[in-house]
């Protein structure tokens, strides 16, 4: 289970036009924001992971429009909670080999894991990454699903 959570500032907030969340997991992945599932395992994309990782898109613009959080009197921003649950995948592996030839010091076996990218594309035309699973900010921990099978 992967979890994090992220503030949109009033200027981000006052000139989004869209965000869309990229999510690449090994094993079904069930993406939740503010608890609210955008998926189900039936939604997600399915490949052996031998040489393709399937990914998904959501357009998360209206999640991100709301303004939980925001204290009377403060300036609006807008904080939000993400999570993606895997599962074992049908080979319940514990690990995958990495066949990245640039990581070669990881060469070899690494845990499942998931890549995602939350985007926000401004009124001017810009685009914004607000998070992506590299920065830092996510936690991870073992969660509630023990199995699944395609």
């Amino acid at each position: 289970l992967y979890r994090m959570r992220f503030t949109l500032g009033a200027d981000v907030l006052a000139a989004l036009t869209s965000a869309h969340l990229y999510v690449a997991g090994l094993g079904y992945a069930v993406v939740t924001i503010d608890g609210a599932p955008l998926n189900t395992l039936t939604t997600a994309p399915w490949t052996n992971n031998a040489r393709v990782v399937g990914f998904s898109t959501y357009n998360i613009t209206a999640a991100l429009s709301t303004r939980s959080g925001a204290t009377e009197g403060m300036s609006h921003e807008s904080t939000h909670e993400m999570a993606i649950e895997l599962g074992h995948g049908w080979r319940d592996l514990k690990a995958f080999p990495v066949r990245d030839p640039a990581d070669a010091k990881r060469f070899g076996q690494f845990e499942r894991t998931v890549r995602a990218k939350l985007v926000a594309t401004l009124a001017d035309g810009s685009k914004r990454t607000i998070t992506h699973t590299g920065d830092g900010t996510w936690s991870a921990a073992k969660g509630p699903t023990t199995y699944d099978s395609v």
